[in-house]
């Protein structure tokens, strides 16, 4: 009498708490199971895109806070807010942030609450500089 062995299943395959393995590539007919992969022209246009985001002309930031005025150039924002050197409890009036890059302007207006948790969060400082619209 022949007894046959239980063949284990891969390691890599795991098994999630439904029983069912996970990971298993199922083919459907028409579809490849491999994207496709780009072409070195695709590459060295994303290449040559990703340095001209570098050198980019940079920013030039201007804020006006308790009567002063701060002005400074960068390319990043995130660290030249940061580093503007003021004390979140000197902070009395409104802040009013003009960033400009090239012809483009935006200017923002924050009342004291949301000028120290600017300088403060650094969540709140990626947001805001992500949702600057420059017109």
């Amino acid at each position: 009498m022949a007894t046959t062995k239980k063949r284990s299943e891969p390691s890599y395959i795991n098994k999630g708490t439904t029983g069912k393995a996970e990971g298993v590539v199922i083919y459907k007919p028409g579809k490849p199971l491999l994207k496709k992969l780009p072409s070195e022209a695709q590459l060295k246009a994303r290449a040559k895109f990703a340095e001209q985001a570098k050198n980019r002309a940079g920013f030039t930031m201007t804020a006006k806070i308790n009567d002063q005025v701060f002005t400074c150039k960068t390319k990043d924002l995130d660290e030249a807010i940061q580093t503007l050197g003021l004390n979140i409890l000197s902070i009395r009036t409104r802040l009013v942030l003009r960033i400009s890059q090239g012809k483009k302007l935006c200017e923002r207006l924050l009342y004291v609450p949301q000028a120290k948790m600017l300088f403060r969060n650094r969540v709140f400082r990626a947001v805001f500089i992500k949702r600057l619209i420059f017109k």
